[in-house]
């Protein structure tokens, strides 16, 4: 399954005004393929309305060497509950999630820090953006996203992206998260483990480092 190659889609002449639709069909295990993309017209079509669309697809199992060598990539994600910060250092939940989001590679390594980075941050309809900020982080000689989003309706999920720019250069692939709905934990009767002898039990067995 890991081998399989995946699909670069180059649109060739004039598509109009669109967009790429990513799409997460409900699925009950991991083995359906339920992660999809197709292209949208701003405009919908009309019904009995042509469209053609011309594109060449490239396939391949390298998909780095189809981006920018010196994109940067996101290195890790941190989630945790959002907090006001108090003088006496003891957390004051405000009701937010906040996320920390490394990102990290050769272009932005080469940065001042004093460097002009901002993100492109887009929640959703069910969530609200409250803070935003960009700072390098030199541990990883990279660059550390912090998000702060409140969320409006807890029972639905909320779509997230995010990426680093400086003026209107892309410096880092998108970040994309779904933050799960929270369902309200279900209480599971486990019947007890029958009373096994001592002498059944096996004893432990240790092995050399």
């Amino acid at each position: 399954y890991d081998l399989r190659p995946s699909a670069w889609i180059e649109p060739h002449g004039s598509w109009g005004k669109g967009k790429v639709t990513l799409m997460e069909i409900p699925t009950p295990d991991e083995t359906n393929d339920n992660i999809v993309a197709f292209w949208t017209p701003e405009a919908p079509p009309l019904k009995g309305q042509m469209l053609q669309f011309a594109y060449r697809m490239h396939w391949t199992t390298d998909e780095p060497a189809l981006h920018g060598r010196d994109n940067a990539w996101v290195r890790q994600t941190f989630h945790t509950d959002g907090e006001q910060l108090q003088a006496n250092l003891i957390r004051a939940l405000d009701g937010n999630s906040a996320f920390l989001i490394d990102f990290e590679g050769p272009v932005l390594a080469k940065l001042p820090a004093g460097a002009d980075v901002k993100a492109q941050v887009s929640v959703g309809d069910n969530a609200d953006l409250v803070e935003s900020s960009v700072q390098p982080n030199p541990a990883i000689k990279g660059w550390r996203l912090a998000l702060r989003v409140k969320v409006k309706n807890p029972a639905l999920p909320v779509e997230m992206r995010a990426a680093l720019t400086q003026g209107d250069k892309p410096l880092s692939e998108t970040w994309s998260y779904q933050l799960p709905p929270n369902q309200p934990a279900t209480a599971v009767s486990v019947p007890a483990a029958p009373s096994v002898p001592a002498a059944a039990v096996p004893p432990a067995v240790r092995t050399a480092p």
